[in-house]
């Protein structure tokens, strides 16, 4: 994760403005002592590592295959899971992400197995993943591939 941080700082990976200001703003906040949060690589590393032991690839040439995050979403799925409050670890700084890249990156799989993650780990039962599409049809893209990533992991399953 931090290679990709420092990447993007460093212009070695071609970034839009925003990624550069987010991966700077890890950077800075990773510095600072003076306030609640801290970033704990093993509470991140818990979801990455089960997304990428657990979660299998659904469809296309990849099918079958272990979901290996690419470094943008490593980079994603741990600022939503790597910043704890410093006294109570269950605490999370963001309860909210929002996701925008262009068609077929994997959005879809990557929310599913987020959720599958949440699912497993958090202890809720019931934790609540809302997605949002301009038709009905493309929301329920993510529900549908939770329920093939079940059917084809047999921890999951």
């Amino acid at each position: 994760m931090w290679d990709y941080v420092e990447d993007v700082v460093e212009d070695r990976i071609v970034s839009c403005e925003y990624i550069k200001k987010a991966c700077q703003r890890f950077i800075d906040d990773c510095e600072r002592d003076d306030w609640e949060w801290r970033f704990d690589l093993r509470s991140a590393a818990k979801y990455i590592n089960f997304i990428e032991r657990i979660c299998l690839h659904t469809r296309g040439e990849t099918a079958g295959t272990k979901f290996i995050l690419d470094p943008w979403q490593v980079f994603f799925v741990g600022q939503i899971f790597g910043w704890v409050d410093k006294s109570d670890i269950k605490r999370r700084r963001f309860t909210t992400a929002h996701l925008f890249v262009a068609r077929k990156n994997g959005k879809s799989q990557l929310a599913a197995a987020i959720a599958l993650a949440m699912g497993v780990l958090d202890g809720d039962g019931a934790p609540q993943l809302v997605t949002a599409a301009t038709k009905r049809d493309q929301a329920r893209e993510v529900f549908d591939e939770i329920c093939r990533c079940i059917k084809s992991s047999a921890p999951l399953s």
